[in-house]
Parts: C-alpha cells; sequence; structure tokens
C-alpha cells in the first residue's frame, strides 16, 4: 500500500516536473520569436530609413543639378 503510494506520488512529481520543462521551454521559444520578431522590425525600420535618406540626397542633388 505504501510503495504504491509513494509510487504515485513519484509519478506525479515526474509528471509535473516534465509539464514545468515543457511550460518554460514554451516560453524561452516564444521569447526568442518575440525577440527575432523585434530585430527584424528594427532591421526593416532601419533599411526604410536607409532608402528614405538616399532618396531625400538623391532628390537635393537633382535639385542642384538643376539650379545650376
Amino acid at each position: 500500500e505504501e510503495a504504491a503510494k509513494k509510487k504515485a506520488e513519484e509519478e506525479a512529481a515526474k509528471k509535473k516536473a516534465e509539464e514545468e520543462a515543457a511550460k518554460k521551454k514554451a516560453e524561452e521559444e516564444a521569447a526568442k520569436k518575440k525577440a527575432e520578431e523585434e530585430a527584424a522590425k528594427k532591421k526593416a525600420e532601419e533599411e526604410a530609413a536607409k532608402k528614405a535618406e538616399e532618396e531625400a540626397a538623391k532628390k537635393a542633388e537633382e535639385a542642384k543639378q538643376e539650379a545650376s
């Protein structure tokens, strides 16, 4: 009786530990994905800003050419 009870408790504890580990892993995966999305978004914004700067410089150069 005691042995069976102890075994059942160990099984329950093991299952709980596995669930905790799975939950932690899922949270880590979600955090990693979010970080990757943030990095991709930042890179896209930087590229857009760079492109806008290049366009502005090009337009300024064209205006300078027309003025002279």
